[in-house]
């Protein structure tokens, strides 16, 4: 299952939420939204039929939204069903995300996904990057349903023109060694596997 990071900001917050166990430790009902990076399954698994009793908000892209319960989950993969639920916001680049006393500015990242986001903190140069980028030069997979190496190559170009100290990837272990570099390092990797489309 993918990464679950819990925000302990003013406005709690939930990014991702792909396991049933980790949904079951969390206070849920004590925060204001769960923004999902992605519809991929091993993201969003434990949002089926989920229902909040303090009306939290669940946030996706709106390109990945309108897929929500169809084969680009890519729930086959994990011999599973499409999870469905509700999406109250639907999110687009250049929102921004107040929680108080942080504010997540949502960057559309599409090439692992069509609606694939990552989350940006200005203020702490955190960079939630779901499965667009990962530690140590890693990238997304492209060869699932509405993946596309040409757009994930445009994507991580605008990530490496950020200044960023942390990367919380969807994947993998939180780094703050030289991130910058990673992410470009990740661009180099994504036009190597660039595939003509």
């Amino acid at each position: 299952m993918g990464n679950t990071y819990w925000l302990n900001a003013k406005q709690k917050a939930i990014i991702d939420l792909g396991s049933h166990t980790i949904a079951k430790r969390l206070p849920l009902d004590e925060a204001c939204c769960i923004i999902l990076t992605h519809l991929h399954y091993d993201h969003t698994a434990a949002l089926d039929q989920l229902v909040f009793s303090n009306g939290a908000k669940v946030m996706m892209h709106e390109a990945d939204a309108k897929n929500i319960g169809t084969a680009a989950s890519a729930a086959h993969a994990f011999s599973a069903r499409a999870p469905k639920f509700h999406v109250d916001t639907l999110l687009k680049d250049g929102d921004q995300i107040d929680l108080g006393d942080s504010i997540l500015r949502v960057i559309h990242t599409p090439g692992h996904t069509p609606g694939s986001i990552c989350l940006y903190d200005a203020q702490s140069k955190s960079l939630f990057s779901g499965d667009t980028v990962f530690p140590f030069g890693g990238i997304g997979r492209t060869d699932l349903l509405g993946g596309s190496s040409h757009d994930l190559v445009q994507s991580i170009s605008r990530l490496a023109k950020l200044e960023v100290s942390v990367l919380y990837p969807g994947h993998g272990v939180i780094t703050t060694d030289s991130v910058d570099e990673q992410i470009k390092q990740s661009l180099k990797f994504a036009k190597a596997n660039e595939s003509p489309e």
